[in-house]
């Protein structure tokens, strides 16, 4: 089992009293979708029942484009905004190497200039 979708089911399975979490969860309506022409999924998407906030967790593991997942978030908020409550974490490992964990954390400030609440989280070396 690659090792995003383990860490997924864990997620999933010791999900918190009150919330509801869900792996591969789309986050922006089929229309914006099909207006941008790709489908941002949330590795997960873990959202509270009683107030609607929703947290999306992007795991970027792979060593190749960490970014890629960041500017689809980005770019899709530019299109429909997401709720003031959300909030989008980057949990980057370690094994990416140190210009592209960089390039993500610059990302997430630009998200942040256009109105996201973004962060991102990584194990320094």
């Amino acid at each position: 089992m690659p090792l995003a979708r383990h860490i997924q089911d864990r997620f999933v399975a010791a999900c918190p009293p009150g919330w509801t979490c869900e792996a591969e969860a789309a986050v922006i309506q089929p229309a914006t979708e099909r207006l941008l022409g790709y489908a941002p999924r949330a590795d997960l998407l873990l959202t509270q029942v009683e107030q609607g906030r929703r947290v999306w967790v992007e795991l970027e593991i792979s060593r190749a484009d960490p970014v890629a997942n960041h500017a689809k978030f980005a770019t899709s908020h530019l299109a429909e905004p997401f709720p003031a409550g959300d909030t989008f974490v980057s949990m980057v490992s370690r094994h990416v190497v140190r210009g592209r964990r960089n390039l993500a954390s610059h990302t997430i400030a630009l998200m942040r200039m256009a109105g996201m609440r973004a962060f991102q989280s990584f194990r320094s070396e």
